[in-house]
């Protein structure tokens, strides 16, 4: 079972990201619902290894941390597939639409076609939570995956950063939550 604190921060931040990634989403023309569903569930798969493993996911978490390493290459490495994988395995057990499942599976992928704006939704509704500080583990912005992102959605640096006001603003309606 998860701590009380890592569960509310990790809600914190799957809100956030949700946030984020409809506000993407929509600037692309699409349903914000669609990008808040998948934002808030981009890393479901960290909850679900953290229930089967318990304190084996919480070692390798800290691992990583501790080698400077990303999580998911530490989880490739010991379990064999990431988090990613895992929400996206459990979404398409949940019946979830395959856009959803796609975008919680490549959201740390830097391989994206320009049919992935879900995806490249969500991997900028994660970096504006993390740079917001809505972050269940501290981490480095990947910018070369945020480029892939900008790039697929047509957006830029100037989007980016025209639009993380707006996002704290709705983020922080729903801060008690």
């Amino acid at each position: 079972e998860q701590e009380p604190d890592l569960a509310k921060t990790r809600w914190k931040h799957a809100v956030a990201t949700g946030i984020g990634a409809s506000h993407f989403f929509e600037m692309t023309g699409q349903d914000g619902m669609e990008g808040f569903v998948a934002g808030l569930l981009h890393d479901l798969g960290k909850v679900a290894l953290g229930e089967a493993f318990g304190d084996i996911y919480t070692c390798l978490s800290k691992r990583s941390r501790e080698e400077g390493r990303s999580l998911i290459s530490t989880e490739i490495e010991v379990l064999g597939f990431s988090h990613a994988h895992a929400g996206a395995k459990l979404l398409t057990r949940w019946g979830l639409s395959s856009e959803c499942i796609r975008a919680v599976a490549n959201h740390h992928s830097e391989h994206l076609t320009q049919a992935d704006t879900l995806a490249a939704a969500v991997i900028l509704g994660d970096s504006t939570a993390h740079f917001l500080g809505y972050a269940d583990e501290r981490s480095l912005l990947d910018l070369r995956l945020m480029s892939v992102a900008f790039e697929i959605l047509g957006l830029n640096r100037k989007s980016l950063r025209e639009s993380i006001p707006i996002i704290q603003e709705r983020v922080e309606k729903y801060d008690d939550i």
